[in-house]
């Protein structure tokens, strides 16, 4: 049921996955649709690095799958990002200059 490492092992969770839905009279869903509803409503509350941490993604173009900025998250990004550069405006490049 659980590896060494206590994780359930796959094949123990898609078989009360399939003796949990039938019963219910649902349609069948893949059991990833959990996963995947699950890191998409996380996204928007961390950086795309700590979800790619948290979910053991060694590649960011799987966790891009997952972030969807939206209007005010880029408009919070632009801003705690002049704060935190607010004072110092010597040797960067004029796109950094565009935040203050």
């Amino acid at each position: 049921m659980f590896t060494a490492a206590g994780h359930i092992e796959p094949s123990t969770l898609q078989g009360r996955h399939a003796k949990a839905y039938a019963p219910a009279k649902l349609l069948y869903f893949p059991l990833y649709t959990f996963r995947h509803t699950g890191l998409t409503r996380r996204a928007p509350f961390m950086d795309a690095w700590m979800l790619a941490y948290l979910v053991g993604h060694r590649d960011m173009s799987i966790t891009k799958r997952y972030v969807h900025p939206r209007e005010h998250s880029t408009r919070a990004a632009i801003e705690k990002a002049r704060a935190a550069l607010s004072g110092h405006n010597s040797g960067h490049s004029p796109i950094l200059n565009i935040l203050r």
